[in-house]
């Protein structure tokens, strides 16, 4: 076959994988034989370990060329990493797109039992943590830390993130391995907007962690006066104290936060 003869077969071949980018359900979709053609002209390899190179390389066409050619999209690299997960990572949208409409498991963990939702939020790729959502992931997953997606978008500072998770159902109430809470996490980092959120789905004001902080303790100790605030009006007690015996007035005196030491006392006093 001649050299011009190779090139025009791939230039057409490259422009219907192209299509199936944007139109993964297409009925003139390039049969599996013509997709690994189109590979072996790019001169890649059809195996899993070139699959989950090309994804996370950010190689589109490749990838919907391996989809179409068979290749099971949930397999894993050493890390535990499914294409979907590392692509989440990148935030590499357009091939996160293709891998869902390819099947991959959105559901799939890796080492650390985190999933690509989980990796999306933790890595700020805001773009695919919606394509995700979109198509219905587990929202209550727990890492090997017992980390939950809501815990990680109290941590990113996002009380719109935090509406999205509660609005599919998210757990107010899960614990890590320390039996800190999303709203515990909320008091540790001063996330006022996502703490109000929690508390309005019922999140547990007087949750203890292992060493006995509530959310009321640690808001006091960090000084978040509006929290504090907060916390108070839906039910948190001040007298609660931690393993040591001392409660959010005595955390909050020890760096002489003053505003908050008269929040605790009026809230006492109701």
């Amino acid at each position: 076959m001649s050299h011009p003869r190779i090139i025009a077969i791939a230039f057409i071949l490259l422009f219907a994988l192209a299509a199936c980018v944007d139109k993964p359900s297409s009925s003139a979709r390039p049969s599996p034989e013509a997709a690994r053609r189109e590979l072996i002209l790019r001169d890649i390899d059809f195996d899993e370990q070139s699959f989950l190179a090309n994804a996370a390389a950010g190689d589109a066409r490749a990838v919907n060329a391996f989809l179409l050619a068979g290749m099971n999209p949930n397999v894993k690299n050493e890390r535990g990493e499914t294409a979907l997960i590392a692509a989440s990572i990148q935030g590499d949208v357009a091939i996160v797109k293709a891998l869902l409409g390819g099947g991959a498991d959105i559901n799939a963990k890796d080492k650390d039992n985190w999933t690509a939702l989980m990796r999306a939020i933790r890595n700020e790729k805001d773009e695919v943590t919606q394509v995700l959502l979109d198509h219905n992931p587990d929202v209550n997953v727990q890492g090997k830390s017992g980390e939950s997606a809501l815990m990680l978008a109290i941590w990113k500072g996002s009380p719109e993130l935090v509406q999205n998770l509660l609005a599919r159902n998210a757990d107010v109430n899960a614990k890590d391995m320390d039996d800190a809470t999303p709203l515990i996490w909320a008091a540790m980092t001063g996330e006022t907007n996502g703490a109000h959120e929690l508390l309005q789905k019922g999140a547990n004001p007087n949750s203890r962690t292992k060493s006995g902080g509530t959310p009321l303790i640690y808001a006091a100790a960090n000084n978040h006066r509006e929290l504090v605030r907060d916390l108070l009006e839906h039910g948190a007690d001040p007298a609660v104290k931690d393993n040591k015996g001392q409660n959010a007035e005595v955390w909050a005196n020890k760096s002489n936060h003053t505003e908050v030491i008269n929040l605790l006392r009026q809230g006492k006093k109701k």
